[in-house]
């Protein structure tokens, strides 16, 4: 998936497990964002929340014209780990 941000706006973005089926998060996901040219303006604002097999994380800053990556790693309550990612672009 493919969103967008102004440079100045704080987002949500939400990653969605429900497709895995297999329990709820069990420990704290972890957001990661890469960006190909090694930018790292953009950044995650505290802790991702867990909401059922839903996680969201706010997203801050970045510099217009870039693509991100972003990259949530989750651990499931039978030990499996599991990652959903979206791509945000900043206008």
């Amino acid at each position: 998936m493919l969103l967008a941000k102004d440079r100045e706006e704080q987002v949500n973005v939400t990653f969605d497990f429900t497709a895995f089926e297999i329990g709820p998060v069990l420990a704290d996901p972890v957001v990661d964002v890469a960006h190909d040219f090694g930018d790292d303006a953009l950044t995650v604002q505290g802790t991702p929340a867990v909401a059922g097999l839903k996680v969201t994380a706010s997203i801050g800053g970045g510099t217009p014209g870039c693509v991100y990556d972003l990259t949530c790693t989750a651990t499931f309550d039978n030990g499996e780990v599991r990652s959903e990612s979206a791509a945000l672009a900043v206008t």
